[in-house]
């Protein structure tokens, strides 16, 4: 609920005032005079901060350390590759490493309301945000960095092309060196019209649900 936003007095023609025209987000609401009983105070609009920060979950390992590592070396030597395992060796990193986890939904949901605009016509696209693979090598991950065209073709996103901060390439590695002998895919949200927006960066392997990791203002160096 992003609050009130502005109010003002209505009058009719004669100027006697028929109540307080207030709008909250994009919807105006009047609320009649009589049903006014003291005054009230405009509610702050929430801060993009405020925002990505609702976004931050709580989460709990399934397993304890040291069963993770058991069962990971079970499955290596059965050449089993489990999504259940690979996430929760990525949850165990970010959990000893003092890391954030990201609401999947929570995140696609701000994005959503950020920076959706409709299409203004069947014949032109409208504006969202999408997931990007950082390279044009790492495995395919369905339903994530790709899209049907016009003519219902998949075809996969070509690779992010903006900065991404060196605190977030050295998470990269540091996961990849934990979570080793999977392949790990990484996606960064971008939308293409619009040159600085705030960036998510999320790893994922088929058949599992992808975990958003990390977070920057605007693409730079830093």
């Amino acid at each position: 609920m992003f609050g009130i936003k502005k109010k003002e007095i209505v009058h009719d023609i004669e100027g006697n005032t028929l109540g307080t025209m207030v709008k909250v987000a994009d919807t105006k609401l009047l609320i009649h005079a009589e049903d006014i009983e003291e005054e009230f105070e405009v509610a702050p609009e929430k801060s993009i901060a405020q925002m990505v920060e609702e976004t931050v979950t709580q989460f709990e390992l399934q397993l304890a350390e040291e069963d993770i590592l058991e069962y990971e070396k079970a499955s290596n030597d059965a050449g089993f590759l489990s999504p259940a395992l690979v996430r929760e060796k990525i949850l165990l990193f970010q959990k000893k490493n003092g890391k954030r986890i990201y609401d999947w939904n929570a995140v696609n949901t701000f994005l959503h309301k950020m920076y959706y605009k409709p299409a203004p016509s069947n014949y032109e696209s409208g504006q969202e945000s999408q997931w990007f693979p950082i390279n044009d090598k790492q495995p395919r991950v369905p339903d994530i960095g790709e899209y049907y065209n016009w003519g219902g073709d998949l075809v996969t996103r070509k690779a992010y092309k903006k900065e991404i901060p060196l605190k977030s390439l050295k998470l990269i590695k540091e996961l990849n060196d934990f979570v080793s002998g999977v392949d790990l895919s990484y996606f960064v949200n971008d939308v293409v019209e619009i040159p600085k927006p705030d960036p998510f960066l999320c790893v994922a392997i088929d058949g599992m649900e992808p975990i958003v990791i990390d977070h920057w203002d605007e693409p730079d160096f830093k």
